[in-house]
Order: C-alpha cells, then sequence, then structure tokens
C-alpha cells in the first residue's frame, strides 16, 4: 500500500518476508490535474534550481515527503 493505494507489483517478496521497500524515483513523478488516475497530493513546497523545477508533495497516508522534478 502507498497511502490508500494499492500498489502491484509482478514481484514476489523474498523468502521469509510479507513485503519489501518500493522506491519512486522522482523522475519519474509526473503532475496533473486533479481528477486524473493518478494518487492525490498536495504541492507544499517548491524552488526553482535553474534548469528545473523541485516540487516537495504530501499525499494522504503516506507519512514521508516526496519529491518530483519538472
Amino acid at each position: 500500500m502507498l497511502g490508500a493505494r494499492q500498489v502491484v507489483a509482478p514481484l514476489a517478496p523474498p523468502p521469509g518476508r510479507s513485503g519489501f521497500l518500493v522506491a519512486l524515483r522522482p523522475e519519474k513523478l509526473r503532475l496533473a490535474p486533479p481528477g486524473g488516475e493518478g494518487m492525490p497530493m498536495r504541492v507544499v513546497g517548491h524552488v526553482f534550481r535553474g534548469s528545473y523545477h523541485a516540487f516537495e508533495l504530501r499525499a494522504e497516508g503516506v507519512a514521508a515527503p516526496l519529491f518530483a522534478y519538472r
């Protein structure tokens, strides 16, 4: 589960484990208008880094911040 969303992975957990850690690559996150198929998030921070923008995101049920770069 990622917050309220179930993430389906084509891999089985290692023997003796019930799950595994999933990492999201920030350059693969895509920002879209509300109401789409994605996971609702709130932009809580933004910094322009010269050649790209960095966004800090929060999602309901996810304790750690997520970051997206564009």
